[in-house]
């Protein structure tokens, strides 16, 4: 068997110098920052993705459930999503109801579940007809048979936009370009769109 000569074969036997070093080094800092500084950005994204996806799947899901007369005791006039943005707990989920009463607001009627929003993520504000509700609440309801959608007891014209934003954003930020936020609407003919401005 042949040896082999690697010292031939490399040709000197130097090892890298300082220049070569850093470098090298430079170059894995900067592809390390350029990659983990869009991870939290792309998890940003994902989460309003995952949020503003569920919101609509659950208006879609309510209207459902009113469709289907769900309340076996009859005493329901539909059921409903309420809104609350009066605190920061408040803002990181939403209220599914039996409506009881004839206005079609949710006032105090059967809650029927509390969704929390995914984490990370919170509704920054609500709108009827694109003018923010300056109580910060807001009621969605579903009235059998058709279903009929009530925004805030308005059967007609009305379209209700619940914008969620990533929990560490300070304010409402106005919809634009490169804006991390996803808006939610939902007109009075059940149509529902999700939107990234």
């Amino acid at each position: 068997m042949k040896k082999i000569n690697f010292k031939r074969i490399l040709g000197k036997n130097e090892g890298l110098t300082m220049v070569e070093l850093l470098t090298v080094m430079a170059i894995t800092v900067i592809l390390s920052v350029t990659v983990f500084g869009n991870y939290s950005a792309s998890n940003d994204n994902q989460a309003l993705d995952r949020a503003s996806q569920k919101l609509a799947q659950d208006f879609r899901r309510v209207g459902e459930m009113a469709l289907s007369g769900q309340d076996v005791t009859g005493a329901a006039n539909g059921f409903g999503i309420y809104f609350y943005r009066g605190t920061l707990a408040d803002s990181k989920k939403y209220i599914v109801y039996k409506n009881i009463n004839a206005d079609y607001r949710y006032s105090g009627d059967t809650v029927t579940e509390t969704v929390n929003i995914e984490k990370g993520v919170m509704i920054c504000d609500v709108r009827m007809g694109g003018v923010s509700e300056g109580d910060g609440a807001l009621s969605v309801a579903f009235k059998p048979p058709e279903p009929t959608v009530y925004v805030e007891n308005d059967p007609t014209d009305s379209e209700a936009s619940i914008i969620l934003v990533p929990e560490a954003t300070t304010g409402c930020p106005s919809p634009a370009a490169g804006t991390k936020q996803r808006t939610v609407k939902i007109n009075n003919i059940g149509r529902i769109d999700v939107t990234n401005p």
